[in-house]
């Protein structure tokens, strides 16, 4: 079976000023995808495809089913559908360290947000990205959701063993708090976006321990918890 792509094209008419034209527009597909545990439906999405495996992963682990890859039995992706088979008894809730990161490192990051191809030619797309506290870009994905997206992210780093206390996590769209709390279960220290963070997700990071920063656009960012964790110029 092929796999479902992640955009098609369709012919629609744009209107500007006084004038009626037809065009080709590069549109984002919709993908229902079923998380599976140990023979019970858990979940079901509506995602862009790719990463299905990453996404059941991280979202076991950003929903404090499991906490490392060891805990996670097996897993198989079918189109759809992922099903795990998670231990009975699984590793302790990762800790959120405390790390210091500099300003650079986020900026640098939420450019690289913006840069992300799906969304360039649809505009429809969430957008995570893992960098590390020193800067490197390590993965950057696109999804129809933002819950889906940094669900990928997570378990590209869970599945490859990369330490999410290492990482900050970048994304595009608000920082309410469900989506602070996937950084917390994860562990990870940093989190930014370059939208805004609601009161909730702010009071969530801070009891998380996460350091959160909104609005990182043109080298500037509103730090809304534990800004002495914040090093130096952001440019």
């Amino acid at each position: 079976m092929v796999a479902p792509a992640a955009t098609a094209r369709r012919t629609i008419t744009r209107l500007g000023g006084d004038s009626l034209a037809s065009a080709e527009d590069e549109m984002l597909v919709e993908t229902r995808l079923v998380l599976v545990v140990n023979g019970a439906e858990v979940e079901s999405a509506v995602c862009t495809a790719g990463y299905e495996e990453y996404w059941a992963v991280g979202h076991l682990v950003c929903g404090g089913a499991v906490s490392r890859i060891e805990d996670v039995e097996g897993i198989d992706a079918a189109p759809g559908r992922v099903s795990a088979r998670v231990a009975g008894r699984v590793g302790p809730r990762p800790e959120v360290p405390s790390r210091i990161v500099r300003a650079s490192v986020l900026v640098d990051g939420a450019e690289w947000l913006a840069g992300a191809p799906v969304f360039r030619a649809t505009g429809g797309t969430h957008v995570a990205a893992l960098v590390s506290l020193d800067g490197e870009r390590l993965f950057r994905v696109e999804d129809i959701g933002r819950h889906n997206a940094v669900d990928k992210a997570v378990g590209w780093a869970v599945m490859n063993r990369v330490p999410l206390a290492g990482v900050a996590l970048l994304v595009s769209g608000r920082l309410p708090s469900d989506m602070v709390g996937k950084a917390v279960a994860a562990g990870v220290p940093v989190m930014g976006s370059v939208s805004a963070a609601t009161w909730d997700g702010a009071a969530a990071a801070e009891a998380g321990g996460v350091v959160l920063a909104g609005f990182i656009r043109g080298g500037r960012m509103n730090v809304y918890t534990f800004p002495e964790r914040v090093s130096g110029s952001s440019q």
